[in-house]
């Protein structure tokens, strides 16, 4: 079964995990979800040149969308669950693609 890595820079200002140039060979033969903003522009296309099968990222910053009157309550917000159940779709898509032949 393929590893997956699933990485949330935004919110380690202090922790760099895997930084462009100095570590993303640790992603090799690795399927990566990133939910940080603007990480798939340099640390996707390295981490792929580095052996990673994948790297499911944002080009640009991620703006999480709500309804009015849900701001406190993303869980119960209709418009926010698309964005709160990404994760677990990316999840399940990786190991249906997968199951058809990932090597």
């Amino acid at each position: 079964m393929d590893m997956e890595i699933w990485l949330n820079l935004g919110n380690s200002p202090d922790e760099i995990l895997v930084e462009v140039g100095e570590n993303e060979y640790i992603l090799k033969d690795t399927i990566v979800f990133s939910l940080s903003c603007s990480s798939a522009k340099r640390l996707g296309i390295s981490s792929i040149k580095a052996g990673a099968k994948a790297y499911i990222g944002y080009n640009e910053d991620f703006i999480f969308a709500y309804t009015d009157g849900f701001l406190t309550r993303a869980e119960q917000d209709p418009l926010a669950k698309l964005f709160l159940d990404l994760p677990t779709k990316l999840q399940t898509l990786s190991r249906r693609l997968c199951a058809w032949g990932c090597s």
